[in-house]
């Protein structure tokens, strides 16, 4: 009793520290932001995703009011028109209608309803703390580490973004919970409320399935199964509304993404690339996770070793998309909605039950550190206010390509962006520097003259290519070189 009146005040600090940063600090609006707020004001005008002018003029008012650095103008450009003649944004509209309650709630204490969507990211944040401090069914101190992983993850910063990456990473919380007690109809209804806006997810509610499915008796499996089918049904409500509205499941894939994008090194880097991985964030969280994933994949645990295959698709499915370099603050937006999964992993999976119930008491002491480096680092970072930082390369990763930057070769659109601080092609070499001299470079062939011109004699291992007649497919090729 004693342990839940202490995790219940933890649950009540967490939440409302949480809430207080959204009411009292200025939203965020990075990444995607303004076409999520436009697609709220539609919700709140007119009760629908399709946009009209009045929204347009209506979110104009209300930025110009909150004094907020928003260029309404930058949404519009991502507005399709659909088959029956109206616009639709090319994300999807779960999020914003999801935010509507806590616009209702703004606007009846004479607050700015723009910060509905950091408020609905700290009472979700919150939710997902307390379900993990209040409802997991494991030993205190592995409740209290998991819900501090939780905590002091790269999510924190996206608090304060109208974005949804809060939603889906306390929904995947939640169903991971949820799971764990069994009530497996509940665990697929979060886990596909999470997918809705990040559709890789869907995994996870598959997961569950699966996992309620072989725990039910023969018997009883045609009773559940109407109540699992009806819990997953939200899986569906994004592909089925984009292909009602453009006859095909996914608007924003549609150009920029597909099978010919997947890549199993896109999906390691969101672990281990040192700009967009968690690596940059949590180095020790992620050592831990290989350490324990290796220790559950040898003694053949199935429950972790379940959970570690689910992310590692899930890393897969992500790397279909065609922007890979996108707006984010710390990691890849990906790897916070994934989080969920490595934190169960690390405390609250049966494999960290045994580590931590053994003798030796070597894995609480990492764990504990890890925690402390991911609270030094949110901090570090600001917290809530993290930069946006995806124009930049990580500290972790400018120490490598200052001193070896051979050892370092993430994928071209990722080094050019963050090279020239710019997502606008170049059409010239992209040099990064230290103290005035080159140490790496992406060029093409034809781009031998302007990058001696740049950085000087060519260093030996690109000179025969530089000296050579490629075939013409690759002379249009992009290359590192290394100083």
């Amino acid at each position: 009793m004693a342990s839940l009146t202490a995790d219940g005040v933890l649950a009540a600090l967490a939440a409302t520290t949480l809430v207080a940063a959204a009411v009292l600090l200025p939203p965020r609006p990075f990444g995607d932001a303004p076409e999520y707020l436009l697609m709220a004001e539609s919700w709140t005008a007119h009760g629908s995703p399709a946009l009209r002018a009045g929204d347009v003029d209506a979110l104009r008012r209300r930025v110009a009011a909150s004094s907020m650095a928003l260029r309404v103008d930058d949404a519009l450009g991502n507005d399709f028109e659909g088959r029956d003649g109206r616009f639709y944004c090319y994300h999807f509209w779960f999020y914003p209608l999801a935010t509507l309650p806590a616009r209702c709630a703004l606007r009846g204490v004479g607050a700015d309803e723009l910060r509905a969507g950091p408020l609905t990211n700290a009472v979700l944040f919150g939710a997902a703390i307390a379900g993990v401090l209040l409802v997991a069914p494991a030993p205190p101190w592995p409740r209290r580490g998991a819900a501090a992983l939780l905590a002091t993850s790269p999510a924190l910063g996206f608090l304060l973004w109208p974005h949804p990456e809060v939603l889906s990473f306390a929904m995947a919380t939640l169903a991971l919970v949820a799971a764990m007690r069994g009530a497996h109809a509940m665990a697929i209804l979060c886990a596909a409320l999470a997918s809705v806006q990040n559709p890789p997810l869907a995994l996870l509610a598959l997961l569950h399935a699966v996992r309620g499915w072989r725990s039910r008796p023969a018997k009883a499996r045609g009773r559940r199964l109407l109540a699992w089918t009806a819990a997953a049904l939200p899986v569906l409500a994004s592909p089925s509304f984009f292909l009602w509205k453009f006859s095909t499941p996914n608007l924003a894939a549609y150009e920029t993404a597909g099978l010919h994008s997947l890549s199993a090194a896109k999906a390691a880097g969101l672990l281990f690339d040192l700009d967009l991985g968690l690596v940059r964030y949590a180095p020790l969280t992620v050592l831990l996770f290989l350490a324990v994933t290796l220790i559950a994949l040898r003694a053949r645990e199935g429950g972790d070793a379940g959970l570690v295959a689910v992310l590692a698709l899930m890393m897969v499915v992500s790397s279909a998309t065609g922007n890979w370099n996108h707006g984010t603050t710390g990691p890849s937006r990906y790897v916070v909605w994934l989080f969920p999964l490595i934190a169960s992993v690390l405390l609250l999976g049966p494999t960290a039950s045994a580590l931590l119930a053994a003798p030796r008491r070597a894995y609480p002491a990492l764990v504990a550190l890890a925690v402390a480096a991911q609270a030094a680092v949110a901090a570090a970072r600001g917290g809530v206010a993290a930069p946006l930082d995806y124009l930049e390369h990580s500290a972790m990763a400018r120490f490598v390509l200052d001193r070896w930057p051979g050892q370092y070769a993430p994928l071209p659109e990722v080094f050019r962006e963050r090279t020239a601080h710019t997502e606008a092609d170049l059409d010239e070499p992209v040099v990064y520097r230290r103290d005035g001299r080159c140490r790496k470079a992406l060029a093409r062939w034809r781009d031998s003259e302007a990058l001696r011109a740049r950085c000087g004699t060519l260093p030996e291992p690109a000179r025969a290519f530089f000296a050579s007649h490629p075939p013409k497919e690759d002379r249009t090729r992009w290359i590192y070189v290394d100083y």
